[in-house]
């Protein structure tokens, strides 16, 4: 058994525990709602209120209980004795993806209920997946994928033992094909569900809300390259034979690629959604930001 992991998951697992107790409060539910109507660039109105609390809530208690069904996970993993070099990375990366399926769920949940019969707000033209989410995002998880696929080809050629100390790097590059697959057609499902919003204020939250689900969902193969990229470079700090030149230089790939995942997903893709289509609100963002920036 390792005790030191599943000590590290009972930790983590009550942290995770006081945040979901906490998201049944009205206080932390509007701290939420709040910072995401300022990542978003929307405006709190009485009338919308009352709906968004509730989806936002929601959202929160997804990435919440996700995030706790991987650390469940990880706990009973943990039971068989099972462990590795890189185990600590690949940890991080199995509850992100956790908590990012747990936001998909819900979101999903959500676009295919059931709803009444109303008068709806109508637009001219139906969006896309490229409208909500940014090119860099776009980009991130192919250029991740292939970065660590051509690092695992690189590895495989330098490692003496063949390819069996890179099982399990090779394992999370092929479920990030998998699920840069998955995230394509899921997205592409979602964007075929209508928008039932009896307001224009709705439907622009609507569109916020599903900007950020699948700004999460490309999310999740970029997350899983970077655990293969790292699990090949620990694999190979343990590995005889190999230069330190190409050790460093892996290295320096990986921090290339954190930086650029990071760079993606900067607070002006919370936004993106808001320029592409509702470039008039996105003028009132931008002009509060700056009155804001000069007070």
């Amino acid at each position: 058994m390792d005790w030191f992991t599943l000590s590290v998951v009972v930790i983590v697992l009550a942290g995770f525990g006081m945040k979901l107790a906490r998201s049944f409060r009205s206080g932390p539910q509007r701290r939420v709602l709040e910072r995401f109507a300022r990542e978003a660039g929307l405006a709190l109105t009485p009338e919308i209120e009352p709906a968004v609390t509730r989806r936002i809530t929601a959202h929160e208690r997804g990435y919440t209980i996700g995030a706790m069904t991987a650390v469940v996970g990880i706990g009973f993993w943990s039971i068989t004795g099972t462990t590795t070099e890189w185990s600590g990375i690949v940890l991080v990366a199995i509850i992100a993806i956790g908590a990012v399926a747990g936001v998909v769920i819900v979101e999903w949940r959500a676009a295919f209920a059931q709803v009444p019969d109303q008068p709806r707000i109508a637009r001219p033209t139906a969006p896309a997946v490229t409208d909500y989410v940014s090119p860099w995002e776009m980009w991130a998880s192919p250029v991740v994928i292939l970065v660590a696929a051509l690092a695992l080809g690189a590895a495989l050629a330098a490692s003496p033992l063949g390819l069996w100390p890179l099982v399990p790097a090779t394992v999370l590059a092929a479920a990030a094909v998998v699920a840069a697959a998955v995230s394509h057609f899921a997205g592409g499902a979602l964007m075929r569900r209508g928008q039932p919003a009896s307001s224009v204020d709705e439907l622009a939250w609507d569109d916020a809300l599903r900007g950020a689900t699948l700004r999460s969902m490309v999310q999740i193969p970029a997350t899983i390259g970077v655990a293969s990229l790292a699990a090949t470079l620990f694999t190979l700090g343990t590995l005889p034979g190999l230069s330190d030149v190409m050790m460093w230089t892996l290295f320096g790939v990986l921090a290339a690629l954190v930086a650029f995942m990071i760079l993606s997903n900067r607070r002006a893709a919370t936004t993106y959604y808001l320029r592409r289509l509702w470039p008039d609100l996105a003028v009132e963002y931008s002009d509060a930001l700056a009155r804001g920036a000069a007070s």
